[in-house]
C-alpha cells in the first residue's frame, strides 16, 4: 500500500512523508511567485547562465558548449528549470529569458576572446513561443552582431514541439537562421510523437538524442540508438547523445559512430567562473575551428554500414545493424605517419591474428619507417590520398593471407583521414562464401530425411538435420548407446542384427578399405509414421587432415515406391544379398 502525508513547516517549504521514500522536504510555490520575481531575477542576475561542454567522440576534444538557464533565488535557492520554464512560456515571458541567455553567451564569448582563450561554439535553446515573435531573427542577430560573434559560433537548439505548434512564419525564420550560417539542432529527438515527420520536412544539422534513451541502458535501447544513428548517417545528419554517465555508454556510442557526446561522465553544467577555470585545465582541449568541417565530414562515415568504404558518399545502405561485423578502422595520415583514431573489435582481432601485439604496436612499427612493409603500405596511403579511390593491398605474413582496403575520406591542411577494412583469408573468405555454401548445403540436405555427424574418437554424434519424424535425439548419449536406442526404436526387428553390424565403428575402417570407398551403405526397414519403409542408410568418411580425428556423416535417404516393393521380393528370395 502507498500513502503520503504532508505538513507545511516553514515559508515555502513542505515536509512530506511517503511510504516509499520516507521523510523529505520539497519547495512549494505558485506561478505568481515566478511571474512576480522574474524581472527582478533578470535585472539582479539571479538567473544565471550555466555551461556544459559537448565533446567529439573520436577525439574527446570540446567542440561545442551548451548554455543552460539556472535561477538562483535569494530566498528559495536554486529553482529547477522544470519549474519555471513552463510558467514563463505560459505567461509569454520566455522570449525575454532566451534573449537574456543569448546576451550572456555573447558576453562570455567576448571575455574569452579578449583573454586569448580557445573558444568552442555555443548552443542556445529556443522556445517554441519564440517563433511566434515576428522580429525573432532580427533581434537575435542584433545581439550577436553587437558583440561581434561570428554566426558560425552559435548553434540554435529547437525541440520538436516547436514544429507541432508551427506558426505561419516558422519556416521562414528557420530558413533565415540556416541561410545566415547558424547550425540548427533538433533537441530531445525521440521524446515526442512526430520526430520522423519533422526530419522529413526540415533540414537539421544535428540530432540530439533524448537522454531517456540511455536510462535503463540495455540491449533494446542499444538497438534503438544504433538504428537512429544509422538513419541519421543516411540523411547526412550528425548525432549527439546527451546524458552520458558511464564509460560503457561512451564506448558503445563511439563504436556505432555517434559523433558528439554530452553528460556527467565528462562534466556537469558549470557556472561561468567554474567553466572558465575548467577550460584552462591541462588535458582539456578545444577543437580547432578550422578542423570543424574536417571532423564533420568524417562524421558522415557510417560505422554500421555493411560496405562502409563503398557507401561513403555513395548509395544508401539499406540494412540496419546494431554493430558492424566488418573489421574497420580510421587512421589519420600526416607526413608519412599514421595515428589510429578509431578501430572496432573486429579490426583489433584481425591485427592480433596477423601477428601484431596490438593496433598501437602496429602503428609504432609503421611510424618507425624501417619495416619491410612501410614502403608498400605508404605507397598505398599516398595513392589513396591522391586519387580519392579505394586502394587494395594483398599480402601474406606468418602464413596468413590478408587483404586491406584503404580510402581517404577527409582532408584538412596536410592531414588526411583514411578508412580501412582488413580481411584475413582463412576466416573472412569463408565468411563471405557462407551464403553460397549454406544454399548448396540446403539443397544437398533436401535429398535426405536425416543427417548426423559422427565422431568415433570422441564417442559422440551431433544431429544437424532431420525431417524423418524421430521422436528422440539420439546424439545426447554415447555413440554406441545412441545406435542401440535408435535400432530398438526405429529399425524393423528382423533387420536389427544387420543394422548393429552396419554401424559398428570397430569394423567400419576395414569395410571401407575392403570396398576401396569413402562410404558404406545398406538398405533397412525404418519406422516412418507407424509403418516400416525401406530406406538407404549411408556412412561416409569426411575428408580432413591426417592430424585431425576421423569423422563421418550418417544419412538416411528415401527410396522410390517401385524400388521399395522390389526390395521386399528380393529379401524373401535372396536374403544373402542384403549381407556383406
Amino acid at each position: 500500500m502507498y500513502c503520503e502525508i504532508s505538513f507545511h513547516i516553514w515559508g515555502r517549504r513542505k515536509l512530506v512523508f511517503n511510504s516509499r521514500q520516507g521523510w523529505f522536504v520539497i519547495l512549494v510555490f505558485d506561478e505568481k511567485y515566478i511571474v512576480d520575481h522574474f524581472n527582478d531575477a533578470i535585472n539582479k542576475g539571479h538567473i544565471k547562465a550555466y555551461f556544459q561542454p559537448v565533446y567529439r567522440a573520436l577525439t574527446e576534444d570540446i567542440c561545442s558548449v551548451e548554455a543552460l538557464a539556472r535561477w538562483d533565488d535569494p530566498e528559495l535557492g536554486l529553482i529547477s528549470p522544470q519549474l519555471f520554464i513552463d510558467v514563463l512560456e505560459k505567461h509569454k515571458l520566455i522570449y525575454r529569458l532566451d534573449l537574456y541567455m543569448l546576451k550572456k553567451i555573447c558576453e562570455l564569448y567576448r571575455k574569452m576572446a579578449e583573454k586569448g582563450m580557445k573558444i568552442a561554439p555555443f548552443s542556445i535553446n529556443l522556445s517554441r513561443l519564440d517563433f511566434n515573435e515576428p522580429d525573432l531573427f532580427e533581434l537575435f542577430t542584433e545581439v550577436i552582431n553587437a558583440y561581434d560573434v561570428p554566426h558560425g559560433s552559435i548553434r540554435v537548439e529547437i525541440t520538436e514541439s516547436v514544429m507541432l505548434d508551427e506558426s505561419s512564419n516558422f519556416r521562414d525564420i528557420f530558413n533565415c537562421f540556416h541561410d545566415e550560417g547558424f547550425s540548427i539542432w533538433m533537441d530531445d529527438f525521440g521524446s515526442g510523437y512526430s520526430s520522423l515527420n519533422v526530419l522529413k520536412d526540415y533540414n537539421f544539422d544535428v540530432l540530439k538524442l533524448d537522454m531517456l534513451f540511455l536510462r535503463n541502458f540495455g540491449y533494446r535501447s542499444m538497438k534503438m540508438i544504433s538504428a537512429i544513428v544509422n538513419m541519421a548517417k543516411a540523411m547526412e545528419i550528425h548525432t549527439l547523445a546527451e546524458g552520458i554517465e558511464t564509460r560503457e555508454q561512451l564506448d558503445f556510442l563511439r563504436s556505432i559512430g555517434c559523433e558528439l557526446i554530452q553528460g556527467y561522465y565528462y562534466a556537469k553544467p558549470m557556472t561561468e567562473d567554474a567553466f572558465l577555470e575548467y577550460m584552462q585545465k591541462d588535458g582539456v582541449n578545444v577543437e580547432l575551428s578550422e578542423e570543424e568541417d574536417y571532423w564533420n565530414t568524417i562524421g558522415k562515415f557510417n560505422f554500421l554500414s555493411t560496405n562502409p568504404l563503398e557507401d561513403f558518399h555513395g548509395e544508401d545502405d539499406k540494412e540496419l545493424k546494431m554493430r558492424s561485423d566488418i573489421p574497420l578502422a580510421l587512421a589519420e595520415y600526416f607526413d608519412g605517419l599514421i595515428k589510429f583514431k578509431f578501430y572496432n573489435h573486429e579490426f583489433r582481432k584481425k591485427i592480433l591474428q596477423i601477428g601484431y601485439e596490438s593496433v598501437e604496436k602496429m602503428e609504432d612499427i609503421f611510424n618507425e619507417k624501417v619495416s619491410s612493409q612501410y614502403i608498400m603500405f605508404n605507397e598505398r596511403f599516398i595513392r589513396a590520398v591522391s586519387t580519392g579511390k579505394i586502394q587494395k593491398l594483398d599480402y601474406v605474413t606468418k602464413d596468413i593471407y590478408y587483404t586491406i582496403k584503404i580510402k581517404a575520406i577527409a582532408k584538412t591542411g596536410k592531414k588526411n583521414m583514411l578508412a580501412m577494412t582488413l580481411f584475413t583469408f582463412d576466416s573472412d573468405k569463408e565468411e563471405r562464401n557462407f551464403d553460397e555454401i549454406l544454399r548448396a548445403s540446403q539443397s544437398l540436405f533436401s535429398t535426405y530425411e536425416h543427417v548426423t555427424l559422427i565422431y568415433p574418437e570422441e564417442d559422440m554424434s551431433k544431429r544437424i538435420y532431420s525431417i524423418a519424424g524421430f521422436d528422440k535425439d539420439y546424439s545426447k548419449v554415447p555413440l554406441r548407446r545412441g545406435f542401440i536406442n535408435f535400432c530398438n526404436d526405429n529399425i524393423y526387428p528382423d533387420d536389427q542384427k544387420r543394422y548393429m553390424q552396419f554401424v559398428d565403428m570397430q569394423t567400419l575402417e576395414d569395410r571401407l578399405s575392403k570396398h576401396d570407398n569413402i562410404f558404406v551403405q545398406k538398405l533397412f526397414r525404418v519406422k516412418v509414421e507407424d509403418d516400416y519403409r525401406w530406406r538407404t542408410i549411408r556412412i561416409t568418411r569426411i575428408p580432413g587432415p591426417i592430424s585431425e580425428p576421423t569423422s563421418f556423416i550418417y544419412t538416411i535417404q528415401k527410396v522410390s515406391n517401385h524400388d521399395s516393393g522390389s526390395y521386399g521380393l528380393l529379401l524373401n528370395e535372396h536374403p544373402d544379398i542384403f549381407d556383406d
